[in-house]
């Protein structure tokens, strides 16, 4: 891997977030209205009715984020001006066309380190693989955990 190539990712659609949170604030707002009493229940699904928006929210902001940039060096990866060497990354897990970059010591994919190439940059995919491979990282096509 002589050349250095730049490729655009963008953050992964949130298509399947956005129409859960749609219809669980529906629900939630509609079962609040329809309630008369103001209890626990009453409030609780307030407070979950805001949660749910600023998910929906955040989902929506990060599924029309402009593209960023990933570019492979010999021992680690930048990511949209980021550097990340090899040695800190646990496992690389490869979703459908999502990505997830897992540093050593977390639990799940930070939001910053989960991204999708964009559709024009043909070979991100096998570049990533074989930056692993050269880099004796993990790299697997699993499901994973990842915020939002």
């Amino acid at each position: 891997m002589n050349k250095k190539k730049i490729y655009k990712i963008l953050n992964p659609s949130g298509i399947k977030l956005i129409s859960s949170m749609v219809i669980l604030i529906i629900i939630l707002v509609g079962s609040s209205l329809r309630s008369r009493e103001e209890n626990f229940m009453y409030y609780f699904g307030i407070v979950w009715s805001i949660v749910c928006t600023v998910i929906l929210f955040t989902s929506i902001v990060r599924t029309f984020m402009k593209s960023k940039e990933i570019e492979f060096d010999k021992e680690k990866m930048i990511v949209n001006g980021k550097k990340i060497n090899a040695k800190e990354i646990e496992h690389i897990m490869i979703y459908g066309e999502v990505v997830g970059v897992k540093p050593k010591g977390k639990w799940i994919v930070p939001l910053n380190l989960c991204f999708r190439f964009s559709k024009d940059q043909v070979g991100g995919i096998i570049e990533l693989e074989t930056w692993a491979e050269e880099s004796s990282v993990r790299i697997s096509r699993s499901f994973f955990m990842r915020w939002l």
